[in-house]
């Protein structure tokens, strides 16, 4: 037998690997999950955590937000004397009212983080859309179950106000259902490899979205639903590790060293695009450019909620081409045309696989209600490389074949960057 590269180098099977065991981490004394209460009171807005870690530090990626819900409606009572009354009550199996989806994450309007008093992340009223971008194409990887506990569940592909995904979370709060449904936090620095270092205070501030923009009401309009929030929890991972690192990781601060806490920066937008247009050309960023750009059409009734649809509904909204400018060069070269009207849509779905390869969509439901169009400028998507950092304005345009609807589009994007953050 004879090697086909004589000057490739040889490895033994690990079957063979007899004379040695797994490597042995040594890096902890132990971990746990840490319960932290609100810091205002249950029922003021906005809702706020303050945590201050100690000695130990803070396995970001591993931080839950924990939330229990409840849905009433109003109700008029007839009394004995023939007096009315309106009360609050609990929706039953008749009621064809269910959350948005990805409720666990997405009933939260804004969202402020803060390290040691410095504000390290806000949405800007849009991290719903910011959680839902991160649900839908799993921008996290997360496994089915998890993204149900978060109360993520995949709609129809015909339909987001009906159907299988509609159902079931409509099922989850008749008959006096109080789901607790527990999310990962979709922000930006929360998925950072790193541990947070030890001795910071860790602050969040979170805003819910009202009524109308929470709740997808598929039967009688005239009816009053209401959301309670009855609890919410933050739980904090904690990592104690052994002494002796500890004692090292403060030498090499004292001595001047900088941490370096590398993560993805993600930056969410909307754009009003005015009704009677044909095209639209905006300006996304000015200085670096990301790697990925994902952008989505909204009818703007319905992104500010509206009782019988959601503000999900990605919409194809007759659009004709869409393409970035970035640096004056067109990104793709060759700009994306479609026609969904006469199924011309294979390009723009297999991009966005070809981006998010882990998306909760199939070309049914793309042209449906999931219309993301997928800008990768990545030169590679080896995740173990950073690139070099590029910088430039990027702009987006558009052309639609019909006039904008009456109302308007909102156009969202999500955009991700190379960022290393130094503490």
């Amino acid at each position: 037998m004879q090697k086909l590269d004589v000057e490739s180098s040889e490895v033994l099977p690990e079957s063979l690997n007899l004379f040695s065991s797994k490597q042995v981490l040594v890096a902890h004394e132990s971990s746990a999950h840490v319960l932290v209460l609100p810091s205002s009171q249950l029922g003021s807005l906005p809702i706020m955590y303050k945590y201050a870690c100690g000695n130990n530090m803070i396995d970001l990626r591993e931080c839950l937000l924990s939330t229990s819900f409840k849905i009433v409606k109003k109700q008029t009572v007839k009394n004995d004397d023939g007096t009315t009354v309106t009360k609050t009550v609990n929706i039953d199996k008749n009621d064809k009212v269910a959350f948005l989806n990805g409720f666990g994450a997405t009933f939260i309007k804004n969202l402020k983080l803060s390290i040691n008093g410095r504000m390290v992340y806000n949405s800007n009223d849009l991290y719903a859309f910011t959680a839902y971008f991160h649900q839908l194409l799993n921008l996290n990887n997360q496994n089915s179950n998890q993204l149900q506990a978060a109360g993520f569940y995949k709609d129809s592909d015909e339909s987001q106000i009906s159907g299988d995904g509609f159902d079931s979370r409509a099922d989850l709060y008749k008959n006096d259902g109080q789901f607790d449904c527990i999310s990962k936090i979709y922000a930006d620095i929360m998925d950072c490899p790193r541990y947070l270092l030890s001795n910071q205070t860790l602050e969040i501030e979170l805003t819910p979205n009202n009524n109308h923009f929470l709740l997808i009401n598929n039967g009688d309009q005239k009816t009053d639903y209401h959301v309670q929030i009855l609890d919410s929890k933050l739980f904090v991972k904690n990592i104690n590790l052994i002494p002796q690192l500890s004692y090292q990781i403060e030498e090499k601060l004292n001595a001047g060293n900088c941490v370096k806490m590398p993560f993805d920066r993600h930056i969410t937008k909307a754009f009003y695009i005015n009704p009677g247009r044909y095209t639209y050309d905006s300006t996304l960023h000015f200085s670096f450019i990301p790697k990925i750009v994902f952008a989505a059409l909204v009818p703007t009734k319905d992104f500010h909620g509206t009782p019988n649809s959601s503000p999900f509904k990605f919409s194809s909204s007759h659009i004709q081409s869409i393409r970035l400018s970035v640096n004056g060069r067109s990104v793709p070269s060759s700009e994306y045309t479609c026609n969904f009207t006469l199924k011309k849509y294979g390009r723009v779905f297999y991009d966005l696989i070809a981006a998010a390869p882990h998306a909760l969509v199939n070309l049914k439901s793309y042209a449906n209600h999931s219309t993301i169009f997928a800008f990768d400028m990545r030169n590679t998507k080896n995740p173990k490389y950073s690139e070099l950092q590029r910088v430039g304005p990027t702009a987006i345009s558009l052309e639609f074949n019909q006039q904008v609807e009456a109302g308007g589009l909102q156009l969202i994007t999500l955009s991700i960057f190379e960022n290393p953050l130094l503490n």
